[in-house]
Formats: C-alpha cells, sequence, structure tokens
C-alpha cells in the first residue's frame, strides 16, 4: 500500500489550491483544462506566500531561527574545508534553537511531572503558571488550575508569547505493537509483540497569543474510543485546528462497524483551502486482526477546491493480495485496482494515473479527454527553488 499513499499524496498536493471561483458548468477544450490545472498549480504558491506571511510563520522564525544561538566548543576541534578545499583545524561550535533551549530547561526543572505510569500526559500534576526568566534562564512556577506558559518569543526580558491549556481529559486503550530487541552477547536482533496501553486524549482546549494576538489554538472534542484487546478504533473524533491565518477542521466518524469516514478541511479566508471527503470499508469488523496489509477493502472520496476536483476509488483487498504475491506492483495493476478522475465543474477532463516506467520520481500522468498524455511533473517545473524562495526566512543566514 506504500505506492498507494505516494499516489494519494502526490494527488493531495496537486488540487490544494485553486482560485477559479466559476460555479457554472460548461465544456472546456483541452488547452483550457491545461491553463485551469496551471492557474491552480501557480495559486498554490500564493497559499504558500499566505502561509509565509502568517502570525504562526513569525513565531516559529522567532523562536527557531532569530533567537538561535552558536558557541564554542571548549577543548574542541574540528576540521572544515578552507577556501582551496584542504582540511583545517578549527575550533568545534554547536548550535541551539532558542525553542529548544527553553524546553530542555523546563525538562531539567519539571521532567518528572510530564508523563505518568500508564504513558499519559500527566495534566494533573503540571497544573500551574510557568514564567520565563530570561535574567536567570530558569522557569518560575506558581500554583494555577491550568497550565499556563509565559515567555519572549526570542532574548529578550519581554513576555510577550502566552500559551493556556485549560482543557484536558483522556482514556487508557490498548495497542499490540511489535518491539526490536539486540542481544548484546550474541549480536541476534530479535522482534516479538507487546502490549501497551497509553492514554490518549478525548478532550483538549490550548491557545497561544502572541502580544494578545491569537496565533494558535487547537481544540478536540467528542471523541469516543473502542478499545479491543489489541487495537484501540476511534469511533468518533473532532478537532479544529487554527495556526495563523489557516483553519482546519477534522472529523472522522464509524458510521457502521466495517465504515469509516473521514472528513478534512482548511481555509485561510483569503482564497486558500481544500476539502477532503474518504470513506474506508473494512472487509470485517474484528479490528484486532485488521491491519494496513490486512482487512482493510477499499477506500474511496475525493479531494476538491472550487471548480476542480479529484475523484479516488481504491480496491485495497485486490491490492493486497497482489502485494502478498509480488513485491514491487506494476503500473499496470496499481491502475487496475485504482480509479483516479480529474474534473473541472463536475465535468471529467483526465483520468490520473500510476506511471513510473516513464516518471520514476514523479510517477503520474494524466490523460486528457482527448487521449493525450502528460507527466504531471511538468506543472511542477521549479516547485523546490520556489517554495525555497517563498520561505527564504527560515534558510538564510542573516537575521531580521
Amino acid at each position: 500500500m506504500k505506492k498507494i499513499g505516494l499516489f494519494i499524496t502526490a494527488i493531495m498536493i496537486f488540487i490544494s489550491c485553486t482560485t477559479d471561483k466559476n460555479s457554472d458548468v460548461k465544456e472546456t477544450t483541452v488547452k483550457e483544462d491545461k491553463a485551469n490545472i496551471k492557474a491552480s498549480i501557480d495559486s498554490f504558491y500564493s497559499c504558500l506566500e499566505t502561509l509565509n506571511n502568517g502570525k504562526i510563520s513569525d513565531f516559529l522564525y522567532n523562536v527557531m531561527i532569530k533567537g538561535d544561538k552558536t558557541e564554542e566548543i571548549e577543548g574542541g576541534y574540528c576540521q572544515e574545508p578552507d577556501e582551496n578545499g584542504n582540511l583545517v583545524d578549527v575550533k568545534c561550535k554547536h548550535t541551539t534553537v532558542y525553542l529548544e533551549r527553553l524546553s530542555e530547561k523546563f525538562e531539567e526543572q519539571f521532567d518528572e511531572f510530564q508523563i505518568d505510569d500508564k504513558l499519559a500526559f500527566n495534566y494533573t500534576n503540571l497544573k500551574g503558571k510557568y514564567v520565563w526568566d530570561s535574567r536567570q534562564e530558569k522557569w518560575t512556577k506558581s500554583n494555577s488550575n491550568i497550565i499556563e506558559f509565559e515567555f519572549p518569543e526570542y532574548e529578550s526580558d519581554k513576555n510577550n508569547c502566552k500559551i493556556v491549556f485549560d482543557v484536558y481529559e483522556d482514556q487508557e486503550t490498548n495497542f499490540r505493537v511489535k518491539e526490536r530487541h539486540f542481544d548484546n552477547k550474541t549480536g541476534e536482533e530479535t522482534e516479538k509483540h507487546v502490549f501497551k496501553s497509553p492514554k490518549l486524549p478525548t478532550k483538549a482546549h490550548v491557545l497561544m497569543t502572541v502580544n494578545k494576538e491569537r496565533v494558535f489554538e487547537l481544540n478536540i472534542s467528542n471523541v469516543t474510543y473502542e478499545v479491543k484487546t489489541n487495537v484501540t478504533i476511534p469511533t468518533r473524533f473532532e478537532m479544529t485546528m487554527f495556526t495563523d491565518p489557516f483553519e482546519g477542521n477534522l472529523t472522522i466518524t464509524r458510521s457502521t462497524p466495517e465504515q469509516f469516514q473521514l472528513k478534512y478541511k482548511l481555509t485561510s479566508g483569503a482564497g486558500c483551502g481544500f476539502d477532503l471527503s474518504s470513506t474506508v470499508t473494512l472487509e470485517h469488523s474484528d479490528y484486532d486482526n485488521i491491519d494496513s496489509e490486512n482487512g482493510i477493502k477499499s477506500v474511496k472520496g475525493y479531494f476538491s477546491y472550487n471548480a476542480l476536483k479529484i475523484n479516488y476509488n481504491i480496491d485495497a483487498t485486490e491490492v493486497n493480495k497482489l502485494q502478498k504475491k509480488n513485491k514491487e506492483l506494476t503500473d499496470e495493476q496499481i491502475n487496475k485496482f485504482s480509479d483516479v478522475e480529474v474534473l473541472y465543474n463536475n465535468v471529467k477532463i483526465a483520468d490520473l494515473v500510476f506511471n513510473k516506467e516513464e516518471n520514476k520520481d514523479f510517477p503520474l500522468t494524466l490523460i486528457y479527454k482527448d487521449g493525450t498524455k502528460e507527466a504531471v511533473k511538468n506543472y511542477f517545473e521549479g516547485f523546490e527553488d520556489r517554495v525555497k524562495n517563498i520561505f527564504s526566512k527560515f534558510t538564510k543566514n542573516d537575521k531580521k
């Protein structure tokens, strides 16, 4: 199923943003279809710029890049190439990220309170108000009936960031997992199944503000689990997450013992976002005997944004049967049991097929309605450079 996963991931990128808001249904030419796809990809870069200009991006820059610190390691020497390419001895240096320094200090002071004997986040014992003292470089704690953090974005005396963790509930679960064990005497590695009973959240709420403006918010609610001997299945899950300026909504529901529905919507309020709807059907409801290679019957649904939509239907049963016989599936086998259509204004404009024989790095090909073919990678020429340019503040050595 790994190739199928790659298939779906590439599709998500392919249709994640578009700005065409024309709802009129009309027949288009292949030339127009290509232009509409290109416009959708171009708008994807605009969406990335929206993300880069958001408050969450500025916060991450300040705590990860602007506030980093490079120090020489006393008594340590490293070899680095000089301008002629010759290795020379230089003082070793160590760079730490500002946020990493804050979290390491917190663990040093309060680590014993974070996880309890049930592998759970220890919300009760961690309740308190934690304020960063930049002069002493340590956290001070005072009483509170919730968890609160106050700290600066980077090296500063002003604690302009605030995190409030005011709701948390969880439930004990069961999982049967594989663990590898290495025998130091024999040098042999063995694998065995062990049982874990972690507590998973059923309700949570976290809010982060910077300069009193909302930057991040997470809300988990209406969560129920069915706990079996070897596995735990979420039968209901709702989550909303705000990362300025994007708002995401995720729901998972079990409609029947064998069928689950996943819906996800991401919007920015400025023409960026997409909808995902997926239905996973199981062959049976004996959850203890279901894994990624056995028990999944089909996966179908759609990705859409405004006029552009991609429908997919994967026969997982047949794919798994083939994978048990063959280590690597052929393009023909994957496409036989994976039906993917590209629509524009609800009118089919192309099929999307797996084609690693011609495009190993980006193995997707469009077959337009007139029968002509085109590699999807053609729409992503210069993609890496454009993305790096948009997020250049995270890669440049110079800081604001």
